[in-house]
């Protein structure tokens, strides 16, 4: 097992990439590009992410696509609603996962690229000590690294 945590621990380790958990509800909306904003209860607020690893939970448990993120900022449920397409939600979903919440974090994503062969915890862990996050966790710089070197078949054009 490695003696390093995927996860940043400290600000100097700090990198600008994420990894953010979607059900597998989600796995087939990404790959057919019907998602280009990601809502979220959570996101990290001290640093400026701009690039996202998509860690699916089921059937991989594994992480399979990456994006560029074009911004982060927070948003209403009005703007959320107005924005039910981009979220691939209808505006019962949005609603419903708002809840009592007056706003929310929102990711606007673009070049999604999936792996050819998804990186999967134990792979993973076999370089760093990592976790798959239950909403997000802000990777070190060795982890992105180490990931972008583990990035197999990736679509060279998606200049991430």
């Amino acid at each position: 097992m490695a003696d390093f945590f995927a996860k940043a621990i400290s600000k100097d380790e700090t990198s600008d990439a994420i990894v953010v958990s979607f059900g597998r509800q989600w796995l087939k909306k990404i790959k057919e590009k019907e998602v280009s904003l990601v809502l979220r209860r959570r996101a990290p607020v001290k640093i400026e992410p701009r690039l996202m690893y998509m860690h699916f939970n089921y059937p991989y448990g594994a992480i399979c696509a990456r994006a560029k993120i074009d911004s982060l900022e927070k948003i209403s449920l009005n703007t959320a609603l107005e924005n039910a397409e981009q979220l691939s939600l209808t505006k019962e979903e949005i609603s419903q996962y708002f809840g009592a919440l007056d706003d929310m974090y929102c990711y606007k994503v673009s070049d999604i690229v999936f792996s050819e062969k998804p990186i999967t915890s134990s792979d993973f862990n076999l370089r760093l000590k990592y976790h798959p996050p239950q909403s997000f966790i802000v990777l070190s710089i060795k982890a992105t690294m180490i990931l972008n070197e583990m990035w197999a078949g990736v679509d060279a054009k998606a200049d991430l």
